[in-house]
């Protein structure tokens, strides 16, 4: 048995190692759609709402792990004592995410793939969910750096994914796919990192309860009362804050899940294992440019880093409109500043935010909703008509960045004004 300050890093560890894992499994898909459509013998179109059917799950797994106490239900009825849930309920989850990416391309029928993938993304939610919590309540004020290198090892995964999924994929139609390995290999380490956390839950100096205390959201949701209506300045607010988060998260994943279709149907007939490498490639952008954001937000004000990634992003999208049926090369510089521009938005947008009002769990939890909703609708849209026009993606991401520009700008005059009326309020009330 260890001692607690030990056993603490441990457990820092193997909760990186599970988000690690998390970022492989939730990006394997991607670099795989083309040998998964060979494994289910069906179209694009056919296979597309897969994304959605995993994002769906992993948007009630979310809410089920913020307002349901699943951990207790676990621990009472069919594992331990409830004073031991918190590593086992993660154990289990992160165990089976592993085991229902492991069985995707076997699943024999597209119904019963989009299941599958449902079910996977619902233990990806949940088990994201108790790995916030875990932290936040290992290291209480201080969680700030932990929950951000916390997402920086998922970002890694997934810029691991088409690297691990490269050697398996097929160069052309004549070739028997090889994809199963893929799969297996991500539930392997899916697997491994489970183990790793059960060890360091048997190595625990302490027994001590996981989800003793449920977030604000759950409260709410658990014992619902009637509560004071927002103020007009914060429903605004929310409500702008809502309406940037809903078109630009859509985007965002949408992006990265076709990308390697966009790439391999342009006329320069790119291959499965460049569009892999290329998707690495602008995976590693995303990553490098993630952490380089968050030292870069202690000097630079949130509303600088979002114009900046929307400008990177016009740029890119410009560059891969322009050299999508002429230059590999200028692909990859086009999707390297897609991971460039990606980097940092989606954070800087609850910077923002929080810079006039208070954001709640319960505030918070509808943007995390609000970045859901996207990600189910556009992977269905994008699937109907890639194969007969893949510039779809681009003509999406000129309608997203316009639209994402124009809520932001609009949220941001809003503040400002505020901001300077309360400021000359102030100022007449010192003068008189």
């Amino acid at each position: 048995m260890c001692t607690e300050r030990v056993w603490r890093w441990w457990a820092v560890g193997s909760l990186y190692l599970a988000f690690l894992s998390s970022g492989i499994v939730f990006n394997i898909i991607p670099p795989t759609l083309h040998d998964l459509q060979t494994v289910f013998n069906s179209t694009i179109g056919d296979i597309s709402p897969v994304y959605t059917s995993r994002s769906a799950g992993y948007l009630f797994g979310t809410i089920l792990g913020e307002t349901c106490d699943v951990h207790v239900l676990i621990a009472n009825n069919v594992l331990c004592s409830k004073e031991d849930s918190r590593q086992l309920c993660l154990v289990v989850f992160v165990g089976l995410m592993a085991v229902t990416v492991s069985v995707l391309p076997f699943c024999g029928s597209l119904r019963n793939l989009f299941i599958v993938a449902a079910v996977n993304g619902i233990t990806s939610g949940v088990s994201d969910v108790a790995s916030n919590v875990w932290l936040l309540d290992m290291f209480k004020e201080k969680s700030g750096p932990y929950i951000q290198a916390l997402y920086f090892f998922f970002a890694l995964g997934s810029s691991l994914s088409p690297l691990l999924s490269a050697p398996f994929l097929k160069e052309n139609n004549l070739q028997e796919t090889k994809i199963y390995s893929a799969y297996i290999v991500s539930g392997i380490i899916g697997a491994f990192s489970s183990i790793i956390l059960l060890i360091v839950y048997f190595a625990s100096p302490v027994r001590e309860t996981i989800f003793n205390v449920r977030t604000e959201f759950a409260q709410m949701l658990c014992n619902w009362k009637p509560v004071r209506m927002m103020s007009w300045y914060i429903s605004v607010v929310v409500g702008l804050g809502f309406i940037t988060i809903l078109v630009y998260s859509g985007f965002e994943i949408s992006y990265m899940q076709f990308m390697p279709i966009l790439v391999t149907q342009s006329k320069l007939n790119v291959s499965d294992t460049d569009a892999a490498f290329m998707n690495s490639a602008m995976n590693v952008a995303f990553t490098c440019f993630r952490g380089i954001s968050i030292i870069a937000n202690m000097i630079i004000e949130s509303k600088i880093l979002i114009y900046f990634d929307l400008f990177v992003l016009s740029i890119a999208t410009t560059i891969l409109f322009i050299f999508i049926n002429t230059s590999q090369t200028m692909l990859y510089v086009g999707n390297i500043l897609m991971g460039v521009g990606f980097s940092s938005i989606y954070p800087s947008i609850y910077a923002f935010v929080e810079q006039y009002i208070d954001v709640t769990n319960f505030i918070g939890s509808l943007f995390a909703f609000a970045s859901g909703v996207t990600a189910i609708i556009y992977p269905p849209v994008i699937g109907e008509y890639i194969e007969r026009n893949p510039l779809v993606v681009l003509y999406l991401n000129v309608m997203s960045i316009s639209l994402t520009l124009f809520a932001f700008v609009a949220l941001h005059i809003f503040t400002a004004t505020r901001a300077d009326s309360r400021n000359n309020n102030v100022d007449d009330i010192v003068l008189n």
